[in-house]
């Protein structure tokens, strides 16, 4: 599959040097750019890295939710659904505030 993208690419680049207006090239070179962008190096999962995506998310998971006991919502047994509703129910309420001049 991969040498069948870099064909492409090649054969679109050649075509858009002759043409650069080509529509069709210049669209089939996005779909191709998108392929090798996917490519790209995953996500880093290491758990002794300091960048580990998963160690990210928890923390930020743990930051939103002191927030909210910070509100004086109980958060013992909090469900995921529940909790991304009490997100999102505070993030309105500050655009509100603040679309009236009344959040920092």
């Amino acid at each position: 599959m991969f040498i069948e993208y870099y064909k492409d690419y090649l054969l679109c680049k050649i075509e858009l040097l002759v043409n650069p207006d080509d529509e069709e090239s210049i669209t089939r070179m996005k779909e191709i750019c998108e392929y090798f962008m996917d490519q790209g190096k995953p996500k880093l999962f290491d758990p002794t890295s300091p960048k580990n995506i998963v160690i990210e998310h928890e923390k930020s998971f743990e930051l939103i939710l002191t927030s909210i006991q910070e509100l004086g919502v109980k958060t013992d047994k909090i469900t995921i659904f529940e909790f991304y509703t009490k997100v999102e129910y505070f993030e309105n309420k500050f655009n509100k505030l603040k679309s009236n001049g009344r959040a920092k």
